[in-house]
């Protein structure tokens, strides 16, 4: 390696805590290889010229500042100039213009930025019509646009580039998505180290430097020992303001850059950049280790290059996830089969031979949805995804979900890394936390630096410290964990696609349910309109039957023999239960039917009214009541009337034949402070396995001689529970009673004025 020193004209930054800070496009200097002119494109005034430009013009800047243009060109380059500036054709058309200066050709390359005209003037030393030039171009074109593998095109763009050049070495680098650079193409002299799969960090080339490498596409430093030239005067005379250089290739270096090539041994560079869809993709880094300046129209021609490339790999890696995005598709097809087929979602992504997890290259799959889990292969417990999907209707909600580096946005992923360091999940619904999820496990990794990647060094530099650039770039291995491998674009694609599909499907089979209630509704009414109807029409030729039964049994019983007055009190009392029954069934019509009536009142005066009813009804039976505190609420009174009526007339009913009964009425706090309504007994109880059954219309659990009723009492109870928005179930255990109790969701009917009655 050769020993450099950082050249005069060069002053390193005193200042400076991050490379990211440098303000590189305003350098006020450029290279030496060159002279540039500031001009004002109105009237061609020179603004600010390098001050080497006597090297060319014979002048010095004084000389030049405030002078014309006009006086250093031909009519021709004027013309083309003016249209130029104009606007009458593009600047690339014309660029490089011919200057003649004495015997000696010259490129002039021309950009208008700011109000300005930038002029680059370098020495001209071949022509772009040269046959072995043109030969040798469109070799290098078919040899890169042949290529049909990455890695290929990787190496095969390298060696083309270091055959038109002639740098000591070419290399391809890539960006990752944290901008550090991987070495993925090498072309190079024998003698060289390989630099192949090298990984650079994202310091070594700077956010700024990455921005301007988008502008201005190729870079070149012909020597970094050769000092600077100054512009004069540094700062714009019409503004004050230092001259943005972006688009200047004789701009010149950063003094921490030349630094870093130093410290590698490397003495000109040529660097063009990859851009694809406006991003930037890579760079195409050339070293040699001493002078060497490719001239203008080489520098173009290797960025058409690296343009051909750039074009070749959209095709190639496109062509590769085409193949996999249509696989990926087609098995997402069948999964969309498998859900329509009965409209279930769950089953269809996980019950039949093609399986969700298929969709997605992965180790792990879990799925919650509607009220349905499960999971397959190496994912983590159940209680950490419940907390991954709490974390992600936070994070995330209703969007698709990807990371291959789980724990540093969520960390505690750190506990399941080894199963579970990338995670992809897509939604289900909005409102319920369904999601299905993919996981990938922890892959090692092992990235083997060009030197330790440290992002700054401080160096002792006189009495004070500075920011230096890393001096050793020797191999540096480095091991990271809690990574998987990444998600690639087409997976992404292909899961959103299902995620959308899902909820079509989802939506689907709403409204496919919403116009089957619709249609039971429907149904219901009429079934209804039909049972009211018919219960009502019933009553009076039951009072009939039974009115002429008592009649015959009063005034004409002598006449008949004792079996037909048997006979005539089965009709009696079978027309007393047949009315008892179309009473309730005309109740339970009523329930349903009704509108609410709601009000505010006290539940203890209702509750107190209703067990004065309860006394005259079974004055024969001694009950002992236990009312405790009751609210006020809001809600139906009849219907609520109603229910207490029907829950305590039960509680005496299934009570009294075992002794004494005893009635509690009150209120409980739920676990969620939920207010629950309670009536409990002492009486017969019942087995929890019938629970759901007994409130059904006509469910009875005991002997109908035994014990009267029509099985319909508990029904209306549950829809009026229901109507009011509530929910009711028994606690029972038989031979020791049973507690019923129900929820009220009276605040979804409330208005401001009803609450503060009810809360007073």
């Amino acid at each position: 390696m050769i020993n450099l020193s950082l050249p005069e004209g060069y002053a390193l930054p005193e200042n400076l805590d991050s490379c990211d800070k440098e303000p590189i496009h305003i350098p006020g200097r450029i290279q030496s290889f060159g002279v540039l002119l500031v001009c004002n494109p109105d009237d061609y005034q020179i603004l600010q010229v390098s001050d080497n430009c006597a090297q060319i013009f014979g002048k010095v800047p004084d000389e030049m500042i405030g002078s014309s243009l006009v006086g250093y060109l031909d009519d021709t380059q004027l013309s083309n100039l003016q249209r130029c500036i104009d606007g009458m054709s593009r600047l690339g058309r014309y660029n490089p213009f011919l200057l003649d200066v004495g015997a000696r050709p010259y490129n002039m390359t021309v950009h208008l930025h700011q109000g300005l005209m930038l002029i680059d003037i370098e020495e001209r030393k071949v022509t772009t019509t040269s046959s072995s030039f043109q030969y040798d171009l469109g070799r290098a074109l078919q040899n890169v646009l042949s290529e049909t593998t990455e890695d290929e095109l990787y190496q095969t763009t390298c060696e083309e580039v270091k055959y038109l050049t002639g740098y000591d070495r070419v290399m391809l680098y890539r960006f990752d998505e944290e901008w550090n650079g991987q070495v993925v193409g090498e072309a190079k002299e024998p003698h060289l180290e390989p630099y192949r799969k090298l990984n650079y960090p994202h310091t070594d080339i700077p956010s700024q430097a990455r921005e301007l490498f988008k502008i201005n596409q190729i870079r070149t430093i012909k020597d970094v020992t050769a000092p600077p030239a100054l512009l004069v005067p540094q700062l714009r005379p019409d503004t004050g303001a230092p001259t943005d250089l972006s688009f200047s290739s004789l701009r010149g270096v950063s003094p921490v850059h030349i630094e870093y090539l130093i410290n590698m041994g490397v003495r000109a560079t040529l660097t063009i950049a990859i851009v694809d869809g406006g991003e930037l993709w890579g760079l195409i880094a050339c070293h040699h280790y001493s002078p060497r300046l490719l001239d203008y129209s080489l520098r173009a021609s290797c960025r058409f290059l690296s343009q051909v490339f750039s074009t070749q790999l959209v095709q190639s890696t496109g062509q590769f996830n085409k193949r996999r995005r249509d696989e990926l598709i087609l098995i997402k097809e069948r999964l969309f089969n498998q859900m329509s087929r009965e409209w279930k979602v769950y089953k269809g992504l996980t019950k039949y031979q093609v399986h969700a997890k298929s969709l997605v290259d992965s180790e792990g799959f879990a799925i919650k949805f509607d009220d349905k889990y499960g999971t397959e292969g190496l994912v983590p417990s159940d209680e950490q995804i419940t907390d991954l999907i709490d974390w992600l209707c936070e994070f995330s909600p209703g969007n698709l979900f990807y990371s291959h580096n789980l724990s540093t946005v969520y960390p505690p992923a750190k506990e399941y890394t080894e199963i579970a360091s990338g995670v992809l999940a897509i939604p289900l619904s909005r409102r319920r936390k369904d999601y299905v999820m993919w996981f990938r496990p922890e892959v090692e990794q092992t990235v083997t630096w060009a030197g330790k990647p440290d992002g700054k060094v401080l160096v002792e530099d006189g009495d004070r410290y500075r920011l230096s650039p890393r001096k050793s770039f020797e191999k540096w291995s480095e091991s990271k964990a809690g990574m998987s491998e990444p998600w690639q674009p087409y997976v992404l694609e292909v899961a959103e696609s299902l995620r959308e599909g899902i909820s079509d499907i989802v939506m689907h089979k709403y409204h496919e349910v919403k116009d089957l209630v619709a249609d039971l509704r429907r149904a219901n009414s009429d079934m209804e309109s039909f049972n009211y109807s018919v219960s009502h029409d019933l009553r009076a030729p039951l009072r009939s039957i039974e009115g002429f039964a008592r009649i015959l049994i009063e005034d004409f019983n002598e006449r008949f023999q004792d079996e037909a007055g048997e006979l005539l009190n089965v009709i009696i009392h079978s027309a007393n239960d047949m009315s008892l029954l179309i009473n309730d069934m005309l109740s339970y019509s009523r329930s349903g039917r009704s509108t609410r009536s709601m009000t505010s009142f006290s539940l203890e005066e209702l509750v107190g009214r209703v067990i004065e009813d309860m006394k005259k009804a079974f004055p024969e039976i001694e009950v002992v009541y236990d009312m405790k505190p009751l609210p006020v609420i809001y809600a139906d009174y009849s219907q609520l009337r109603q229910v207490y009526n029907n829950l305590i007339s039960n509680a005496i009913k299934y009570s009294h034949k075992k002794g004494t009964p005893h009635i509690e009425i009150g209120i409980e706090t739920g676990e969620d402070g939920e207010t629950l309504y309670y009536v409990k007994d002492n009486g017969i109880g019942f087995d929890m396995r019938f629970a759901e059954r007994i409130f059904g219309v006509f469910n009875r659990l005991v002997n109908k001689e035994e014990y009267e009723g029509t099985g319909v009492g508990l029904a209306i109870v549950a829809r009026v529970i229901d109507r009011h928005d509530g929910r009711i179930w028994p606690e029972s255990v038989s031979g020791e009673g049973t507690t019923f109790y129900f929820t009220l969701n009276t605040g979804r009917f409330m208005d401001s004025d009803d609450q503060l009655s009810a809360s007073e």
